[in-house]
C-alpha cells in the first residue's frame, strides 16, 4: 500500500475542542483533542476511500505559514461602499509546496480557495490577491470573525492508502458499465450509508427545502444552485433530495433512471497529464452525463 502524508488543518473549537479539516477536501470533524480529530479522519478514510476516490492536497512536501493582510472593511448599501476609518490586519494561513508535476500548489483553508503557481516567488502575492478579493466582499462583522480565531496549526499524519477494491461481478442493471470518464472523475450519488458513519446526513427541519430541490431536479433541464454559509446543510439537503428521487424512480422502474454524480475541480485537473487535457476531460464528462441522464 502506498504511504502518503495527510495535511490536516487544525484550529481550537470552543474552550476545549479542536476543529480539524483535511486540506483539499470537505472532510472535517470536531473532537476533544487533536489526536482524536486526526484519528477520526483517518478512520473515515480507511472505511470509505480507495486511492482513486480520496481527495486531499497531495504535495511532495508541505509548508505551513501565515500572512498578515491589511484590509479596510466597509458597509455596502446598493452600489455604495462606506469603509471603516482604519484598516485591520487579518491573519491568513496557507499550505503550499511542490507537486508531482514539478509546479507548485497553494491552499487557503480559511476561505476555501486554492491556486497553482510556477515560481516560488509568486506565492505570497497570489495569496494576498485571492484573500483580498474574498475578504473585500464580506461585511465588517464577518471580517472581524477572522480576527477572533485562535492560532491554527497543521498536523501531518502518515497514512497508508487503502488497496483498490476488486470489482464486484454483477449483472449490469442500468447500462452505465460503458462509461469511462465519469466514473474516473466523479462518484455516483447517493452512496450507501455506513452503520458507524461519522458525518451525519440528517436534514433536520429542512423539509421545505428538500421538497423544493426535489421538484427542481425532477424537471429536465433545470439547474439548481444552493447558496449558504459553511455548515448550514447544503450538502445534506441535496443528498436527501437525491435519495428520495432515487426511491421514487425505483418504485416506478423507468427504462432509464436519472443519475446523480459529485466531483471537484481538483479531481478533474488531477486526471490531466498534459496542457489542454482537462478541457477534453470536461467535454467527455458532459457527453457521458447526457448519455447517463445525469
Amino acid at each position: 500500500m502506498k504511504k502518503v502524508t495527510l495535511p490536516i488543518f487544525c484550529q481550537p473549537f470552543g474552550t476545549e475542542g479542536v476543529h480539524a479539516r483535511l486540506a483539499g477536501s470537505d472532510l472535517q470533524v470536531v473532537a476533544g483533542t487533536t489526536h482524536k480529530a486526526c484519528d477520526l479522519i483517518t478512520q473515515y478514510l480507511r472505511r470509505r476511500g480507495t486511492e482513486d476516490e480520496l481527495t486531499y492536497l497531495d504535495l511532495t512536501r508541505y509548508e505551513f505559514h501565515q500572512l498578515l493582510l491589511p484590509i479596510t472593511p466597509g458597509y455596502r448599501e446598493g452600489n455604495k461602499l462606506y469603509p471603516l476609518p482604519q484598516a485591520v490586519e487579518v491573519p491568513i494561513y496557507a499550505i503550499s509546496g511542490p507537486n508531482e508535476t514539478g509546479f507548485f500548489e497553494c491552499l487557503l483553508p480559511q476561505i476555501d480557495r486554492g491556486f497553482y503557481y510556477y515560481k516560488p516567488g509568486e506565492r505570497d502575492s497570489l495569496i494576498r490577491h485571492f484573500s483580498r478579493n474574498y475578504l473585500q466582499n464580506l461585511a465588517p462583522s464577518e471580517v472581524f470573525a477572522f480576527l477572533r480565531q485562535d492560532t491554527a496549526w497543521l498536523e501531518e499524519v502518515p497514512f497508508r492508502l487503502p488497496k483498490p477494491k476488486p470489482p464486484k461481478r454483477r449483472r449490469p442493471q442500468d447500462g452505465l458499465e460503458a462509461l469511462q470518464v465519469l466514473p474516473a472523475t466523479a462518484e455516483r450519488l447517493p452512496q450507501p450509508r455506513l452503520p458507524d458513519q461519522i458525518l451525519p446526513g440528517a436534514t433536520w427541519e429542512r423539509e421545505d427545502e428538500v421538497r423544493w430541490v426535489m421538484q427542481e431536479l425532477s424537471e429536465a433541464g433545470r439547474q439548481v444552485l444552493l447558496v449558504g454559509q459553511d455548515g448550514v446543510g447544503k450538502d445534506a439537503i441535496l443528498l436527501e433530495a437525491i435519495r428520495r428521487i432515487r426511491r421514487e424512480e425505483q418504485s416506478q422502474k423507468p427504462e432509464r433512471p436519472t443519475t446523480f454524480w459529485r466531483t471537484r475541480s481538483s479531481r478533474i485537473t488531477a486526471q490531466a497529464r498534459y496542457l489542454g487535457e482537462w478541457q477534453q476531460i470536461c467535454e467527455g464528462l458532459v457527453q457521458e452525463l447526457v448519455w447517463a441522464r445525469g
